[in-house]
């Protein structure tokens, strides 16, 4: 569990007791995302925001935790300004890779030095392995989709409208598409469909958007 009060909490369902808790250094307003890797471990993923108590140094926090232990097997600091509406750093939920990104989790980090940028991060050591920088900024969660043939492509909308198509293994962007309105929102994927919504005065519409 991950709420504003800086702390990342294991709870064991059973008796609704905390096993472990662990301080991030500042709010966790993305979601915490986890990943089973073999019977006996499981991964999560988390990362800060640039708020209260990071302000002053600047740096978001992105961590893998032992989800069983509570313990800190890797972090990474990426600098992003402070903002009053706590828009810096983490906003936006991870991807953890499957397929021929299995290897890698993938965050999107708000007001860095680019505006905002993609990370891809190895999951063993918290190297990074590729980032696209979205001068615009973004808030918007990014999806993964899973073609048949094993290609994988990422989605991030930034918060000028515009989407990104990036090859999920080498980060380079494919495509781009200008909706014309800000994205705030995360987008869903059904099958081949991609649905997202801007939220502009002058466009607020729901856009059905096909991925080839």
């Amino acid at each position: 569990e991950a709420n504003t009060d800086d702390f990342d909490h294991g709870v064991d369902t059973t008796s609704m007791k905390t096993v472990w808790a662990f301080d991030t250094g500042d709010n966790t307003d993305a979601t915490i995302a986890l990943d089973q890797e073999g019977s006996d471990a499981l991964a999560l993923y988390t990362g800060t925001t640039v708020f209260s108590r990071s302000r002053r140094d600047g740096n978001a926090v992105i961590r893998r935790i032992n989800a069983l232990t509570g313990d800190e097997m890797w972090s990474f600091k990426v600098k992003a300004r402070y903002d009053a509406g706590e828009r810096g750093g983490v906003k936006a939920s991870p991807i953890i890779g499957q397929g021929e990104i299995g290897n890698l989790v993938i965050f999107t980090v708000n007001l860095t030095e680019e505006g905002a940028a993609m990370l891809a991060l190895d999951k063993r050591t918290g190297e990074q392995a590729w980032k696209v920088p979205l001068p615009e900024g973004a808030v918007s969660s990014p999806v993964a989709v899973y073609a048949p043939d094993g290609r994988v492509r990422v989605i991030q909308a930034d918060l000028s409208g515009r989407l990104h198509l990036i090859n999920g293994v080498t980060g380079q962007v494919i495509h781009t598409l200008d909706l014309g309105g800000t994205v705030e929102g995360s987008p869903a994927v059904y099958n081949d469909v991609l649905v997202i919504g801007t939220s502009s005065r002058d466009n607020n519409r729901m856009y059905g958007i096909r991925i080839e």
